[in-house]
């Protein structure tokens, strides 16, 4: 129950930082990502300047800001992937990652879930990395 509760709220999240462009209206601003590697767990803000995304290199969010291309992480966990490292290089891997994230309609915060030893969880962080705060928490199976 806790858990189809989980991914509803988040469901929730990601369809209201949608925005569809109202018919007639002009475009806004485009900018092209480039050579620039994302995947579609992240959210695009309504006002086009940023996008978010899981770094798959250490499963930390991390948010492009899409008019200057600059890149900065959200969040900063402890230690790479522990699945990266043979069995016996695994000292201070960690296993804890970021899936999904939606961005909110007014571009200040991010809504993410996350997964690690202590279960999932459904986390709230600014835009600029700051106030971060854990909103549910299913306990670990």
């Amino acid at each position: 129950m806790k858990r189809a509760l989980f991914l509803m709220i988040l469901s929730c999240l990601v369809v209201l930082s949608l925005k569809t462009q109202e018919p007639g209206q002009p475009a806004g601003k485009q900018y092209t990502l480039g050579e620039f590697d994302f995947d579609w767990f992240g959210s695009v803000s309504r006002d086009g300047q940023f996008i978010t995304f899981v770094e798959w290199e250490t499963g930390d969010l991390v948010v492009r800001e899409l008019k200057s291309g600059r890149i900065r992480n959200l969040t900063n966990k402890k230690g790479s992937w522990e699945y990266d490292y043979p069995p016996e290089s695994r000292a201070g891997a960690s296993n804890e990652f970021v899936l999904i994230s939606a961005i909110s309609p007014d571009s200040k915060q991010v809504a993410y879930a996350w997964f690690g030893d202590d279960g999932p969880s459904l986390r709230l962080i600014g835009l600029d990395g700051s106030g971060q705060r854990v909103l549910h928490r299913d306990p670990p199976e």
